[in-house]
């Protein structure tokens, strides 16, 4: 059960009845055993608030199709310099492309690394300098992750 489905159960904005009525029509939403109803209007505004700030509720999947253009016209290759708490983590080669700003396009699948990118020792080596991140954006395509746009620390942006 998603967040946001917890947070309208323990708020009673849904009622037994109504779950009933939703089954019916094949509408299923499971309620949680430990669903305790708030007592207060106060109380049902906090249980919605926190599942509006939850991760799942604030994730915005970004899809910027004139960044696939630049990326196709300026890709060229690097390699990054990944490290962690002051230790060498990873070296490996990555494709990326530039926007008109400067900001760098990195084709990316796996999982997030805008952490390790933007703590001021990752860097991408681009053959004539290194290139170290100040903030990293995920790029997505419909469901599928694509690029993450990196600001280069020295960039006005």
């Amino acid at each position: 059960m998603n967040t946001m489905t917890k947070a309208v159960l323990k708020a009673g904005l849904i009622t037994t009845n109504m779950l009933r009525e939703m089954k019916r029509f094949s509408i299923t939403l499971d309620r949680d055993a430990e669903v305790e109803e708030p007592t207060t209007l106060e109380e049902a505004a906090k249980i919605v608030g926190d599942a509006l700030e939850s991760s799942d509720q604030t994730i915005v999947r970004e899809t910027d199709l004139a960044v696939l253009r630049q990326y196709i016209d300026t890709s060229t290759s690097g390699e990054m310099h990944v490290e962690v708490m002051g230790t060498p983590a990873a070296e490996f080669d990555v494709t990326y492309g530039k926007t008109r700003l400067g900001e760098y396009i990195i084709a990316w699948r796996s999982e997030s690394i805008g952490d390790a990118l933007t703590n001021g020792m990752t860097y991408l080596d681009t053959g004539d300098e290194k290139v170290y991140f100040k903030d990293v954006r995920e790029l997505w395509f419909g469901d599928n992750k694509a690029f993450m746009l990196c600001i280069p620390n020295d960039s006005p942006t």
